[in-house]
C-alpha cells in the first residue's frame, strides 16, 4: 500500500533502514518521538497488560526485537500481537 511503502521510505531516510543493516529501537524511537512524541521502550519479553497501558498513557510503547532465522521468516518465539 501506499501507507506501507511511504513508512519504509521514511525507515530509510531517518533510521537507516536498508538490507544491509538491522535498524536499532534507539535509531526507530528518536525518530518516532521527533514525529509523534512516542518513544520505544525495549523490553526483554512480554509484560502485563497493566504494564503495557500504563505506557501508552504516558506516550512509550514497549516493544522487544527478534532477529527471525531465513529458514522459519514468518515464526517468532513470541506472538506479534496478543
Amino acid at each position: 500500500s501506499i501507507h506501507t511503502q511511504t513508512s519504509v521510505n521514511l525507515l530509510k531516510k531517518h533510521c537507516n533502514y536498508n538490507r544491509n543493516t538491522i535498524p536499532q529501537i534507539g535509531e526507530i524511537s528518536s525518530f518516532l518521538q521527533l514525529q509523534t512524541n512516542f518513544r520505544l521502550r525495549p523490553v526483554a519479553g512480554l509484560i502485563s497488560s497493566r504494564d503495557f497501558l500504563n505506557g501508552l498513557a504516558f506516550r512509550t510503547f514497549f516493544c522487544t526485537q527478534y532477529i527471525r532465522h531465513p529458514s522459519m521468516p514468518l515464526y517468532t518465539p513470541e506472538p506479534d500481537i496478543w
